[in-house]
């Protein structure tokens, strides 16, 4: 059985995307900056946080589409 594209989530299957480490997974889809591009992102990792506005706003955002936007459209 083959995979269709509409059945990958950023590329990977369920099941790969799954085994990913959680870091790994909130840094594709846009919730987290790679390691050291982003000091708020890095101090979530350091501390934990897991409750954070997402690094990427969101692309209908109101407040200019800042990292981390706390407007009503992106957080």
């Amino acid at each position: 059985m083959s995979t269709r594209p509409d059945d990958l989530i950023h590329g990977y299957t369920r099941d790969e995307w799954k085994a990913l480490p959680e870091d790994e997974r909130l840094t594709l889809t846009g919730s987290r900056a790679p390691v050291g591009e982003c000091s708020t992102c890095d101090r979530a990792r350091e501390t934990g946080e897991r409750f954070m506005p997402r690094h990427t706003a969101s692309a209908r955002c109101r407040s200019g589409q800042r990292n981390h936007c706390t407007c009503d459209t992106c957080f």
